[in-house]
């Protein structure tokens, strides 16, 4: 986890953000890329696929997977070089199949939330985050409201959303 209030020198890019890596990363190439999202750091914890795999069997950070990860501290421009040399790039073919497949699956959710909800006989939507609404409204008379929530914060670090995927809240069923 980076820190922006220390410091670390690097030999190449002198005064610099610190944050750790498994040391494959470091000197690595294509071996993948495994960070953290579950918080508004802008440089989380990394290690490559072999590092992450070992972590996932030992439930976690510990004695062994941290042996077998011999994480290092480097700064955030080396963290940022090691990050682009060792991300997996998707080929043309993989990328048109995920976007097919992630299309089909997301309209098979859609075809289900308006078979069990109706909801295509409102002309919109609207969420409104303060009350906890979701107004449905359409036609006069064809007006309905019901309670949510987002599981998806807005992180002020980073400019971005935390979706689901990212967010333990989104794991934990809402009270009524």
């Amino acid at each position: 986890m980076s820190d922006e209030t220390k410091t670390v020198i690097c030999d190449v890019h002198g005064d610099s953000i610190g944050t750790y890596m498994c040391r494959h990363l470091v000197r690595g190439s294509g071996l993948g890329f495994y960070c953290s999202a579950e918080d508004d750091d802008e440089y989380p914890d990394a290690c490559g696929a072999n590092c992450n795999e070992i972590m996932e069997q030992e439930g976690g950070w510990n004695d062994t997977s941290e042996a077998a990860a011999s994480i290092a501290i480097v700064c955030h421009h080396c963290y940022e070089s090691a990050k682009l040399r060792n991300q997996i790039k998707m080929s043309e073919d993989d990328w048109q199949t995920l976007l097919s497949e992630s299309h089909r699956y997301l309209k098979e959710r859609m075809c289900d939330v308006e078979d069990q909800y109706d909801i295509l006989k409102y002309d919109r939507f609207d969420f409104d985050e303060n009350a906890g609404h979701l107004v449905f409204s359409g036609m006069v008379g064809w007006n309905s409201k019901q309670n949510a929530s987002t599981s998806a914060p807005y992180q002020q670090k980073t400019n971005t959303w935390l979706w689901s995927w990212g967010n333990d809240a989104s794991r934990k069923i809402p009270e009524r």
